[in-house]
């Protein structure tokens, strides 16, 4: 209790295994672990070049002793470092890119076919009037015009004139560019003409009737970093018809929570309809960081359509997303969940 620090304090041949050899051992460190120097860096938040610790966040101390002191940003650092070694050249980085952008595909693919469970058909990798798009769901006479974007949010610069530019390109080239991907194939059902659906070659591979639908189509833009604010009330940076709606930009993780979360509650499809419904509404008018304390206020019925239209400006608060922890200590649904067995018994504590 007098060094809580020592949790995380190790040497180099306390974690060697019969798979980690001492020299791998050695060798991550050498890639991970940094050594107390003097620095002249001005921003502790920032990165290259700036705070040694959110590039190698393990400190070698004396006597061949290594210090962590927070085991996330070592979590951080090693998705940087294998992100900076597979970007190296211009072939790799365009393997990355598209490998990513599938594998996005497939998370959010998954995530809705275990929530909407039947009654359901998909189209992934599809082409409209010859432009590639990512998915099309659809459920029953709901459809759901889904694109993925594992674009990386670049640091932002202190110069705040530079910064609010560098940003807004930014938003441009994820959620901006996902939108217009989006509003091509929303716009065949707001006409209600068929949606022809083709493969890469031009092949017709299915007609959508779009009739079936009415109103009842989603626009969603999946992008694995958020954009906090300006992502929560797209009414910000981004430019629609005057009689459009705007689309549902969620983050990955938050997207998945959610869903396994209504999963666990029993909630059917047309809870999260009502809720796309409702997050319509908020844009202009919310104060958001963390799109998870909007769908935990609308679980716990914080958040109604009512006290939405009663409010001029809606600002959420972080105890709204508490109930996602509580659900993270019974079992969320992951895929593989760690520590599944301590939660169902009861005996795993969250921190």
């Amino acid at each position: 209790m007098a060094d809580h620090g020592i949790i995380n304090r190790f040497k180099a041949e306390d974690i060697i295994s019969d798979t980690l050899t001492l020299d791998r051992v050695n060798l991550i460190l050498s890639m991970l672990a940094c050594k107390r120097a003097p620095s002249d860096f001005i921003y502790y938040t920032s990165t290259r070049p700036g705070n040694p610790l959110y590039e190698k966040p393990i400190v070698e101390m004396d006597k061949g002793i290594y210090q962590i002191f927070e085991v996330k940003q070592l979590i951080h650092a090693i998705d940087a470092l294998l992100e900076t070694i597979c970007s190296r050249t211009q072939e790799t980085t365009a393997k990355l890119v598209d490998k990513k952008g599938k594998l996005l595909e497939e998370r959010v693919l998954d995530i809705f076919k275990k929530f909407f469970k039947n009654h359901f058909t998909y189209h992934v990798g599809y082409f409209v009037d010859e432009c590639e798009q990512d998915i099309l769901f659809l459920w029953k006479n709901y459809a759901f015009i889904i694109e993925a974007k594992g674009y990386n949010l670049r640091e932002p610069l202190r110069d705040p004139k530079r910064a609010f530019l560098r940003i807004k390109d930014d938003f441009k080239a994820s959620i901006g560019y996902g939108y217009t991907q989006t509003k091509r194939v929303e716009q065949k059902f707001i006409d209600q003409v068929p949606l022809r659906i083709e493969d890469k070659n031009g092949n017709l591979v299915d007609v959508v009737d779009t009739t079936k639908y009415k109103d009842n189509y989603f626009s969603i833009i999946v992008n694995l970093k958020s954009f906090s604010q300006i992502q929560n009330d797209l009414s910000t940076l981004l430019e629609i018809e005057e009689d459009a709606v705007f689309p549902w930009a969620v983050k990955l993780d938050d997207l998945e929570v959610f869903l396994l979360t209504l999963i666990a509650k029993g909630k059917h499809p047309e809870f999260f309809i009502n809720y796309l419904l409702m997050r319509e509404e908020l844009h202009g008018k919310i104060i958001c960081s963390d799109e998870l304390e909007v769908c935990g206020g609308y679980l716990s019925g914080a958040i109604t359509e009512n006290i939405i239209e009663k409010s001029p400006t809606f600002v959420t608060t972080p105890e709204l997303a508490d109930i996602f922890d509580k659900q993270y200590q019974k079992g969320m649904g992951f895929k593989n969940e760690r520590y599944l067995n301590e939660k169902k018994s009861g005996k795993y504590v969250f921190w």
